[in-house]
């Protein structure tokens, strides 16, 4: 979810649209002024503590590039981490994660879920390829490649093998 009022699709739907939902993410902030609900944890497939990277500074141009921060794997083979490991302040931390199951029991997900934004750095095909698309149907779903052709593709492929049409990739 990154922050809760800059740069979000949900802060949009949910004032101008009347959107119900739930944001995901390890280091939520700037939530104060909003009704969705919060989970607090990294989504992933195992649900098993990980080691993530949370990126703070360019330290070029001292501006926050906190939304690069992700599961250290996905990072460190991500097209960011170039500019991460020269360019930016990080750390490792221990982060609780969470499985979209552990969600769905959680929060009581409904089983049709309007929109789902997929945007966890590098980790949204591990994501994808956990997903029991009988316990929930999707309206739209969005989800970040960063123009990585394999995550784009097989990603693609899971969501058409499950029902879904694929508008752009």
């Amino acid at each position: 979810a990154w922050k809760g009022e800059h740069f979000s699709q949900t802060a949009y739907l949910e004032r101008e649209r009347g959107w119900i939902g739930l944001c995901v993410d390890p280091f939520p902030s700037d939530f104060e002024n909003r009704s969705c609900r919060v989970c607090a944890r990294a989504i992933s497939a195992d649900g098993q503590p990980r080691t993530f990277l949370k990126v703070t500074v360019d330290r070029r141009y001292g501006g926050d590039v906190s939304y690069l921060s992700g599961f250290k794997e996905a990072v460190c083979r991500s097209i960011h981490w170039p500019l991460i490991s020269q360019f930016c302040d990080y750390q490792e931390i221990q982060v609780e994660t969470i499985t979209l199951a552990q969600l769905d029991e959680l929060y009581a997900l409904p089983a049709f879920i309007e929109f789902l934004s997929v945007d966890i750095e590098g980790g949204e095909l591990e994501l994808f390829e956990s997903m029991d698309f009988d316990a929930h149907q999707f309206g739209l779903i969005a989800f970040e490649h960063n123009g990585n052709e394999t995550p784009r593709r097989v990603i693609g492929e899971i969501l058409v093998e499950h029902g879904y049409q694929l508008f752009e990739a």
